[in-house]
C-alpha cells in the first residue's frame, strides 16, 4: 500500500505534517491538489474551492530556520475545508495576518507530490511555487502505485475519490 503518513516529529515544534485517514481520503486530496483551478489566481469561480490554495517551498533557512519549509496555504473558509478535506483541515495551523486562513506544513507530503506525481517547482526567489502536473498523468501514476497492492475494486474507488477531489 502507498504511504499515508507524512508526519514528522520536529524536536522544537513537535509533530507536524499530514496523516491521511485512509487511501480514499489520500486520493480525494490528491485530486483536489491536482486541479489548477483550485490554485490562487487560476480559478474561474466555478466552485467554492476555486482560488483556495497555493503550494510553496519557503526559504526559511535564509532567515536562520533549520531548513526550507513546504506549505500549502489555504485562503477560504475553514469550515469548508473541514467538511470536504478533513485530513488537510486536521493538519492545519494558524494562517497569517494577510489573506492566508491557515497553513498546512508538510515537507514530506509536498516532496512526495513532486517526486511521485511530477508536480513542478518554479523558483520565485525566497519562495518557490509548486503546481500540479497534467491530470491524466497523475491518475496514471497513482493507479500504477496501487496495482498489486490493493484490489481492483479499491483502485476504481480510489480513482472515484480522486475525481471527487478534482471536482471540489
Amino acid at each position: 500500500m502507498i504511504n499515508l503518513d507524512f508526519t514528522t516529529d520536529n524536536p522544537r515544534w513537535g509533530e507536524s505534517g499530514i496523516a491521511f485517514t485512509n487511501l480514499f481520503e489520500y486520493a480525494k486530496t490528491l485530486g483536489f491538489l491536482s486541479n489548477i483551478r483550485h490554485y490562487d489566481g487560476y480559478g474561474d469561480n466555478t466552485t467554492k474551492f476555486d482560488n483556495s490554495i497555493s503550494i510553496h517551498i519557503e526559504g526559511n533557512h535564509v532567515d536562520g530556520a533549520w531548513a526550507k519549509e513546504c506549505r500549502i496555504h489555504y485562503y477560504k473558509d475553514m469550515e469548508l475545508l473541514n467538511s470536504h478535506l478533513y485530513d488537510l483541515w486536521n493538519a492545519s495551523s494558524a494562517g497569517r495576518g494577510d489573506a492566508i486562513t491557515c497553513r498546512i506544513n508538510s515537507n514530506k507530503y509536498i516532496n512526495h507530490l513532486i517526486a511521485e506525481y511530477d508536480f513542478s517547482v518554479y523558483d520565485a526567489g525566497y519562495s518557490s511555487n509548486v503546481f500540479p502536473n497534467e491530470r491524466e498523468r497523475i491518475i496514471s501514476r497513482f493507479e500504477q502505485q496501487l496495482i498489486g497492492k490493493t484490489t481492483k475494486r479499491d483502485i476504481l474507488l480510489a480513482i472515484d475519490y480522486f475525481n471527487i477531489g478534482w471536482e471540489l
